[in-house]
């Protein structure tokens, strides 16, 4: 669950504290403010999956395994 979230807060906020690595190639072909906003869009996509659809499901399988 952590994976769907790394890549898009990294593009999102991070890469401007780590020295932009990723996003000065991904800027080349798109602007950087677009980028910044398709990958906001993909982490609240990713977060809305996870609270949804996957945190019930590993609540109901640890629950039932005991």
């Amino acid at each position: 669950m952590v994976l769907l979230l790394v890549d898009a807060l990294y593009l999102l906020v991070l890469y401007q504290f780590v020295g932009g690595g990723d996003m000065n190639g991904i800027s080349l072909i798109i602007p950087e403010t677009v980028t910044r906003i398709l990958f906001g869009v993909i982490a609240a996509a990713n977060l809305i999956i996870i609270f949804k659809y996957l945190l019930p499901v590993y609540r109901n399988a640890y629950q039932n395994h005991r």
